[in-house]
């Protein structure tokens, strides 16, 4: 048994079903009930659903027949009857699906809303009535408005952000506290844009982009622009932009000063690495624990990297051509030094 929506779980379809399975079997004497299956809120148009791959009929041993309609005999006139059903079905379906989508289509064209979940910082007015458009939600609304005060404001990052409504008990939609991810997806919605577009051809990741033919135009109609009630005024959506724009660029860290960088070496010639925060900068290659320099793939001993500086300082200071690194991290190992 299944049904297309979450909605419809709540109302009469399972149990007609129900109904109309139980009276086929009870006409049977034969037959005796074993269970029930039901997928709900799952579409008809994919055969993954959990219900259905656990039943596997066939796998079972078992025969296919309809409550409604006689299937014939075991044999090749009862595929035929399945396959000629089965054509008809598809077909209904793929009519049921142009004639959803023209009126999704045209919902769109006039400003209305043409159905799936509200862009955050909206709920549909008139939800599953005719003509049902959105309005600002104004929870949310003031949510919107704080992000992007927060990003235009700047010197914040994603975490930042993220943490900064934690710290405010601002939870997501669904309840949950922000992340990263989360913010990603929404500082790039409808609500920081003033409008919303239906059959976007331009994002095409997840469960629910938009079908494309194979010109890559939208399937089912043309792109629409869909105004929204403004929850942000013009310039601040501009500015925000702007600003979002900085946010999103990859930054470098900066390297810092340190004249020691690249100038130590030990016996064999080679140069000393480290992890960051060491003093060092880190290289790939630099496997010991975050304090210590040493020589990758060398036998030469690790220094600790708090004792470089102040000795190359006190070395230099005295005149000396060379500098002798101090002693090793482990007992008994040394024989490093710097080049001045």
């Amino acid at each position: 048994m299944r049904v297309s929506t979450a909605e419809q779980k709540r109302r009469y379809g399972i149990p007609a079903q129900a109904d109309a399975t139980r009276t086929f079997v009870e006409t049977r004497s034969a037959w005796r009930r074993a269970g029930s299956w039901e997928d709900l809120g799952e579409s008809g148009s994919t055969t993954s659903r959990p219900a259905l791959s656990e039943l596997q009929i066939e796998d079972a041993g078992a025969v296919l027949e309809c409550c409604d309609q006689a299937l014939g005999e075991p044999g090749l006139d009862r595929w035929l009857t399945i396959d000629r059903l089965a054509q008809a079905v598809e077909a209904d379906y793929c009519r049921i699906v142009t004639r959803t989508q023209s009126g999704r289509q045209l919902k769109a064209v006039g400003g209305g809303w043409p159905g799936g979940p509200a862009p955050y910082g909206y709920r549909i007015s008139g939800k599953g009535a005719f003509g049902s458009t959105l309005e600002v939600d104004p929870t949310e609304a003031a949510v919107v408005r704080l992000l992007a005060d927060l990003v235009i404001e700047g010197g914040r990052t994603l975490t930042d952000l993220a943490e900064e409504l934690k710290r405010r008990g601002i939870l997501t939609r669904s309840g949950r506290r922000w992340t990263r991810a989360d913010l990603h997806r929404r500082l790039k919605s409808a609500a920081f844009l003033g409008e919303a577009v239906f059959r976007r051809s331009d994002q095409q990741w997840g469960g629910h982009c938009t079908r494309l033919d194979g010109s890559g135009r939208p399937l089912y109609g043309e792109s629409v622009v869909i105004p929204l009630p403004p929850i942000l005024a013009a310039d601040r959506i501009r500015a925000f932009q702007q600003a979002l724009a900085e946010l999103a660029r990859p930054r470098r860290m900066p390297l810092g000063e340190y004249p020691l960088t690249g100038r130590i070496y030990g016996p064999c010639k080679r140069p000393y690495v480290g992890q960051f925060p060491a003093g060092i900068h880190a290289t790939p290659c630099s496997a010991d624990a975050v304090g210590l320099l040493r020589i990758a793939g060398a036998g030469d001993p690790a220094c600790r990297a708090g004792e470089v500086p102040g000795a190359a300082r006190r070395e230099v200071c005295g005149g000396a051509g060379r500098i002798a690194v101090p002693g090793p991290a482990q007992s008994g190992r040394c024989g490093c030094a710097a080049a001045a």
